[in-house]
């Protein structure tokens, strides 16, 4: 398989505080860290360590913030020739979280927010190929045109396509309207329920099916996630997390798992459990991917958890030139 992902690629400025604090006041941040981030860039480093072959279309600035996002792509394994820099800010999210793990985000697009021509962009993808798209990019107007274009070339080449929405582009118009292109859905439960008006992770997955997705995933946190496929429909739990230390970026992992799994020809069960690994391990550090484990820390994991038939599977697909950083 091929993955492509398009979407933000940004630096997250990571504050954790005890509680907010009223506007006129002054809070007091225990720790801060500038750390590589984006929801599309996330899942793209995630799936790379995994292992599989990932290339990431998308913009940042041509500052020193810039750069050091390109360079940690880069050493995740992720192919950037499809990464461009141009004389914008690059992209930064203010990622403020609370003493139990949970975030707030403050972000500004910065460069992702730029027009790509199609001489920037792949030519065209084939039917071995996948595209994720980041709901972000439908924020705005030249990014939005972006991912239709990519998503048009995608259907016409036969590539399966996936989106993970964001809470924003839950309530646009392009949400429904897209549904029938998407070969894979991952929104969380808030996303789920604001574009279906459900009142469970069941009936908005079913609702989500009948307007086009062919597999839908609702991601339900430390609940796991609600999977409803042509084959079957099925609560799939998650694994426990050794400790939290943020959960921002596990949602964007698990997307990089699930991915990783089906493009080596796994079922959507098996997919999601990969999915699971790569978020326990994500959350376990600070920033969306810092903590990515590769294929052979996944596998670890599984095991350590009772998933010894899957993990046993799983050690086919293990590369030996992944990066060479802790699992």
């Amino acid at each position: 398989m091929q993955l492509f992902v398009y979407g933000d690629l940004v630096i997250d400025v990571c504050l954790r505080i005890d509680r907010w604090a009223g506007a006129g006041s002054d809070a007091i941040v225990n720790a801060a860290a500038l750390l590589p981030g984006g929801s599309a860039a996330n899942c793209a480093a995630v799936a790379a360590r995994l292992g599989a072959s990932v290339a990431f279309i998308g913009v940042v600035g041509r500052d020193a913030l810039g750069q050091s996002a390109i360079d940690d792509l880069r050493k995740a394994g992720v192919d950037t020739r499809w990464l461009h820099q141009v004389e914008q800010t690059t992209g930064v999210v203010v990622a403020v979280i609370d003493d139990a793990g949970e975030h707030t985000f403050l972000s500004y697009r910065g460069a992702n927010d730029s027009l790509l021509t199609d001489d920037r962009l792949p030519a065209s993808f084939h039917a071995d190929d996948y595209l994720h798209l980041s709901g972000y990019s439908f924020q705005t107007e030249a990014s939005r045109m972006v991912a239709l274009r990519l998503l048009a070339k995608a259907r016409a080449g036969g590539a399966r396509i996936s989106l993970d929405p964001s809470f924003h582009f839950a309530g646009s118009p392009d949400a429904r309207n897209l549904l029938a292109d998407l070969d894979f859905f991952f929104p969380n439960w808030t996303e789920a329920r604001q574009l279906t008006q459900a009142d469970t992770p069941q009936t908005a997955a079913a609702f989500l099916r009948a307007h086009g997705v062919d597999t839908v995933v609702i991601k339900l946190g430390a609940d796991g996630c609600y999977l409803d496929s042509p084959d079957e429909q099925r609560l799939i739990p998650a694994y426990p997390a050794a400790h939290i230390v943020d959960t921002v970026g596990a949602g964007d992992a698990f997307c990089g798992g699930f991915l990783t799994a089906v493009g080596w020809g796994l079922p959507p069960v098996q997919a999601a459990h990969l999915g699971h690994a790569a978020a326990a391990r994500v959350i376990t550090q600070a920033g969306g991917h810092v903590g990515a484990p590769t294929l052979a820390g996944a596998i670890e994991w599984m095991r350590a958890n009772g998933d010894s038939d899957l993990a046993s599977r799983l050690t086919a697909y293990v590369r030996y030139d992944q990066p060479k950083t802790s699992p």
